[in-house]
């Protein structure tokens, strides 16, 4: 069966338009359930959670206790938040997880948590940016900073 060529672009055109518009695949949707938590690194679990709002502030920690700090972020757009600095005899960097906005719409933001052990007595100082790790020589839009007594 051979169509013809106007209803070939017409196809074509919808099929284009529907790939550009994403309306040809279904949102991906997470239920609160299924969805991680802002703190996946386990907020929940460590000693002490922090959000933007303890930006260039003090917190004290025992050795042993666990930190974490989460913070806005919207990995869509390739900028994801890194440890710039952070005394690692004092702090002691345990990883980091993402985990995207409820909203189903593409670019929707979210949270990236990244966690942190306390190992000895001292003062630690905490850097983080919020950069795009591809682009060499461009400053971070934003930062975090953090002082860490550990007692």
């Amino acid at each position: 069966m051979r169509i013809e060529w106007p209803v070939q672009f017409v196809f074509v055109g919808l099929l284009l338009s529907g790939l550009a518009c994403n309306t040809l695949l279904p949102a991906p949707t997470l239920s609160p359930a299924e969805s991680p938590s802002p703190d996946e690194c386990d907020a929940g679990r460590a000693t002490l959670a922090v959000s933007a709002d303890a930006n260039d502030t003090t917190v004290t920690l025992r050795p042993g206790d666990t930190l974490a700090i989460s913070l806005a972020s919207n990995s869509s757009t390739g900028f994801e938040w890194t440890v710039q600095s952070v005394d690692a005899h004092g702090l002691r960097y345990d990883g980091k997880a993402y985990a995207g906005s409820l909203n189903p719409m593409p670019g929707s933001g979210g949270a990236e948590s990244l966690c942190f052990t306390a190992l000895a007595p001292g003062t630690s100082q905490l850097t983080l940016e919020y950069h795009r790790t591809f682009e060499v020589g461009i400053q971070p839009i934003e930062t975090f900073a953090l002082t860490v007594e550990i007692k």
